[in-house]
């Protein structure tokens, strides 16, 4: 289990904007993934606000519906894919930014896959920020990680954000 699954969660509108603002700069020549993208609405506002392209995988059908419902009523299907199956049999090698709403079990797992596509500069985690501080072991340069969607962006690690953690950035 890579995403939290007893309870089907999505990721609050305050941790939306945080994680846009902390992939940003975002353009039209970025692809952002969101991996384990629940009902789409982090891509439906990523691409909104930054006119990037933008691509979620789900492994949950029904959910992966939502989430092609929400993106058709933005009118967005130009911007925003979304594909159905494993994240860790997907490829998003195009990817230049990824967001994560993962259990700290998911983000294990995954580390080793977004180590091995140097395309993706920028990575956000809600809910818990890798254990090692950064997803790298050097390689990404002037990362960093931390803050609370709810205040001050940056600066510590952790943060709160519907009282199960805040985003967590590492980017070079």
């Amino acid at each position: 289990m890579l995403a939290p699954r007893k309870k089907l969660w999505s990721t609050p509108d305050v941790a939306v904007e945080a994680a846009i603002r902390l992939l940003s700069p975002l353009s039209p020549d970025d692809v952002v993934y969101d991996i384990g993208c629940g009902d789409g609405r982090f891509l439906v506002e990523c691409a909104r606000q930054k006119g990037c392209r933008c691509v979620g995988i789900e492994i949950d059908e029904p959910r992966a519906a939502e989430a092609r419902n929400k993106v058709r009523e933005a009118g967005l299907e130009h911007l925003v894919a979304i594909r159905v199956g494993n994240a860790l049999e997907a490829d998003f090698s195009e990817a230049t930014a990824i967001f994560l709403y993962l259990v700290p079990r998911g983000l294990r797992i995954m580390l080793p896959l977004l180590r091995a596509h140097p395309t993706a500069r920028r990575v956000v985690t809600y809910m818990k920020g890798f254990k090692e501080g950064r997803w790298g072991d050097g390689e990404m340069g002037g990362g960093w990680t931390g803050g609370s969607a709810g205040g001050a962006l940056g600066g510590s690690a952790g943060g709160s954000v519907g009282g199960r953690g805040g985003p967590s950035i590492d980017r070079s």
